[in-house]
């Protein structure tokens, strides 16, 4: 948490590391957060992630030896500027390297590297190995794929990219943050037993890819 009084920047109360009882926008980086957030006195709704509130000036990350990020606000350098990690635009603040020209958004620059549950492993990646289990695609619909998490058993591989829109679909339909419904995008030629396997691994898997995404500790 934030060593320094983390100030709301409409009515400049201080705010409290508190559980969010409701998903909300995040009004620094203006992604969507869940559980613990910084948040100020109701009625304002004021929130923000974690490392939003108490962020690095000054980023470094494994996938980009040679960038150097720094914390730069939307709209206060040219053009717009889309997250290599997700590619989804960054609407808030976000991390620039002025040398490269990559970006990221802060909840995609703090993902674990590693994630395990229920005995299942997840690593982060930059390229994507095989068809998502999501949307069925190696690269994305668009042609550019997105980072992804991939299963230590190369079982189940889903885009970050992916789950973003499974969380933006969800908070726009139903304005909570209920578990999306969990759709598996078959291919064919795989054996009932191995697609059985599959499936069970993403069930797995979307939940704390999930909550990754969300900057859920």
């Amino acid at each position: 948490m934030s060593r320094q009084p983390v100030i709301c920047d409409i009515d400049r109360k201080e705010l409290k590391y508190k559980a969010s009882k409701a998903p909300f926008r995040c009004n620094g980086c203006k992604e969507l957060g869940f559980h613990s957030c910084y948040s100020c006195e109701e009625p304002c709704t004021f929130r923000l992630h974690r490392h939003c509130a108490d962020p690095q000036p000054v980023l470094e990350h494994d996938f980009f030896k040679e960038c150097r990020f720094q914390r730069v606000q939307s709209g206060r350098i040219p053009d717009e500027h889309y997250c290599d990690a997700c590619l989804k635009l960054a609407k808030g603040f976000f991390y620039h390297c002025y040398d490269c020209g990559n970006d990221l958004h802060p909840t995609c620059a703090n993902l674990p590297r590693f994630l395990s549950y229920e005995g299942l492993k997840l690593e982060l990646k930059k390229k994507m190995p095989f068809n998502c289990c999501k949307c069925g695609w190696m690269n994305g619909k668009s042609g550019k794929g997105s980072w992804c998490y991939v299963s230590s058993c190369k079982t189940v591989a889903v885009h970050i990219s992916c789950m973003k829109d499974m969380l933006q679909d969800n908070f726009l339909e139903k304005k909570r943050m209920a578990m999306p419904e969990v759709v598996f995008t078959e291919k064919k030629g795989r054996s009932e037993g191995n697609l059985a396997k599959i499936k069970k691994a993403f069930k797995i898997a979307v939940p704390v890819v999930l909550a990754a995404v969300l900057g859920i500790q």
